[in-house]
């Protein structure tokens, strides 16, 4: 009778134990090996505001990548939005750069470069029809 007893009792807290430990709806997202769900910021860095005058021979902006991240370039300057401008990103170390690539026109020109490897970059704006002045912000998410 004791026997009947505790395994009545024993049972059912056992199932609950059970689960607690080993819940029915997954929790975190599942990957594979080291890879992480696309989409997933960990972190977000700013840089800036850089002032810079394209044509002179100096960087418009720098910044770090700690990790495989995108990287977001935002211009503000009182000509800048009536011009089509363009900018690449170059990596300190190895001095290579991306390819030009066009800046949004607006308000605030922006171009957005992602899956920039991690280290140290320069930021490059390029202006065709003349040389112009601003600011350079840049967001680094990561």
């Amino acid at each position: 009778m004791l026997k009947k007893i505790l395994a009545l009792i024993i049972f059912p807290v056992m199932i609950i134990l059970a689960s607690q430990t080993f819940p029915s709806e997954p929790i975190a997202a599942e990957t594979t090996g080291n890879e992480s769900p696309k989409n997933e910021i960990n972190a977000v860095k700013y840089f800036g505001p850089f002032p810079f005058t394209t044509r002179d021979g100096k960087w418009d902006g720098q910044f770090s990548v700690p990790s495989l991240g995108d990287v977001t370039i935002r211009l503000s300057g009182e000509d800048l939005y009536w011009e089509t401008g363009r900018v690449r990103i170059c990596n300190r170390d190895s001095g290579r750069c991306t390819l030009w690539g066009p800046l949004s026109v607006g308000t605030q020109p922006s171009r957005t470069f992602t899956d920039v490897l991690p280290g140290a970059y320069y930021v490059d704006v390029n202006y065709a029809m003349r040389a112009l002045s601003g600011t350079s912000t840049i967001e680094v998410r990561y």
